[in-house]
């Protein structure tokens, strides 16, 4: 047997083997918050050097795919980390659109969010000659009805994530879903002041306008959001 055709079962192998434990990872989240996954741990531990070519034909849909979403949603770094360790996409989205960056986000988990970012692109920057190809979080992506993380936190009053996206990663601030929502939009509709005036100091757009021809000002949940809105306009209308 040759070194191709050994290389290539044991790949074959160690793939059969990260599907059988990522199943039980799945299995054992039905039913609790914290399960042991040890095993699927010692199993990728095995894998060394095969891990890149078996976790980079990953796939949305796949079984490894759904444990990387999956170890977000719970809060599992450890397996995060393997896995951008070993190239798979750190933007893979579950049946929502949603990526991992984005469960950790919404869940409240700032140290491991910062971690995977940090993570992959600390991982990026490793080979060179990977030009084109940055494994990277992209924090503007989009869930299948075109809203982003910027505008789930903002909804969710998650001000420090707001903060992180906003100052420390550049987050596109007027992107808009499809029904016209941008994130200045949801801060003004559910009353968050705080993000409303983060959003303003990155220069939202506040004239932009949703599908029933709706601007942040016109759905404000408060008068002091409404003055907040109205000021930052007459201010920019001075200026000019």
């Amino acid at each position: 047997m040759t070194t191709t055709s050994t290389s290539t079962n044991h790949t074959t192998l160690l793939k059969s083997q990260l599907e059988r434990e990522g199943r039980r990872y799945l299995h054992k989240l039905e039913g609790s918050d914290s399960i042991p996954h040890q095993k699927l741990l010692q199993v990728q531990q095995q894998a060394n050097n095969n891990c890149r070519d078996v976790l980079s034909a990953v796939v949305p849909g796949d079984i490894l795919a759904d444990v990387f979403i999956k170890a977000a949603e719970r809060n599992h770094i450890d397996i995060l980390q393997f896995f951008v360790d070993n190239g798979v996409n750190v933007n893979i989205k579950d049946r929502f659109g949603w990526t991992a960056f984005r469960h950790l986000c919404m869940k409240d988990h700032e140290e491991s969010a910062r971690l995977l970012l940090n993570h992959a692109r600390a991982h990026a920057n490793i080979d060179e000659n990977d030009v084109g190809d940055v494994n990277v979080v992209d924090v503007d992506s989009q869930a299948n009805h075109g809203d982003t993380v910027l505008m789930g936190v903002s909804s969710n009053g998650l001000t420090k994530f707001v903060t992180l996206l906003l100052l420390e990663e550049n987050a596109n601030v007027d992107i808009q879903d499809q029904s016209g929502h941008t994130a200045l939009m949801c801060a003004s509709q559910h009353g968050h002041a705080d993000i409303v005036a983060l959003l303003l100091l990155r220069n939202a757009d506040t004239q932009l306008q949703n599908e029933f021809g709706e601007t942040a000002f016109d759905i404000a949940k408060t008068s002091a959001i409404k003055d907040m809105l109205s000021n930052h306009v007459n201010s920019h209308y001075l200026l000019k």
